[in-house]
């Protein structure tokens, strides 16, 4: 954490690790909670991952639905790195859930493994709310209007967590202008969007 962070942001970072270690031990509040803030970068992923003929047959909000299926049973088994911080681990794995599905996706044209009916119905429920949130939907249109750059970085870096190398490869640039980048613009989006989810995303 940088030093010269406002107060009310570092508080803010400090209680979604909290809240990040309480849905991880099975608190369903905070798994809801957790849900309510990462879903709308989860589907600014889907969207990424997708190819076009894809989205033509599979809807990315159901793809969404079914990572959340098949991800929160293994909360359980999560383990902090070697920081003890929980937030980058958690997300990592959400995050490589969805990528994984994304990909058989696009070889086959069909949803993944069925699973949507596993997830219990409150928490579907909170997904297809998360949807209709005014201020979910502001964070999406907002990532989705960003240059394709900024926005392939902030995916690739800040929700799959790729090392600035393997992204400076696709985007033709070097690691270090990957690691500005990124953080130019996540330091945009959370001052344009407060409260909205992206304090979950690495800082660099």
């Amino acid at each position: 954490m940088d030093a010269h962070e406002p107060p009310s942001k570092i508080r803010s970072v400090n209680q979604s690790s909290r809240n990040v270690r309480r849905a991880v031990s099975g608190d369903r509040s905070q798994q809801n909670w957790l849900i309510e803030r990462f879903t709308p970068l989860l589907l600014a992923q889907a969207e990424y991952r997708l190819s076009t003929r894809t989205r033509r047959h599979l809807d990315p909000e159901d793809l969404v639905q079914e990572t959340w299926a098949l991800a929160l049973p293994k909360f359980s088994h999560l383990t902090p790195n070697g920081a003890s911080r929980m937030t980058p681990v958690l997300v990592k794995y959400v995050s490589q859930t969805l990528r994984h599905l994304c990909l058989n996706a696009n070889r086959r044209i069909t949803p993944g493994s069925g699973s949507v009916n596993d997830i219990p119905e409150a928490t579907r429920g909170v997904v297809t709310r998360v949807f209709q949130q005014e201020a979910n939907s502001k964070l999406l249109s907002t990532i989705r209007k960003l240059p394709e750059t900024d926005r392939v970085i902030i995916i690739l870096r800040g929700i799959e967590q790729l090392k600035p190398t393997e992204i400076g490869l696709m985007v033709n640039m070097t690691p270090n202008t990957v690691s500005q980048r990124y953080r130019r613009t996540l330091d945009r989006l959370m001052k344009e969007l407060e409260d909205s989810g992206l304090e979950l995303l690495p800082k660099e």
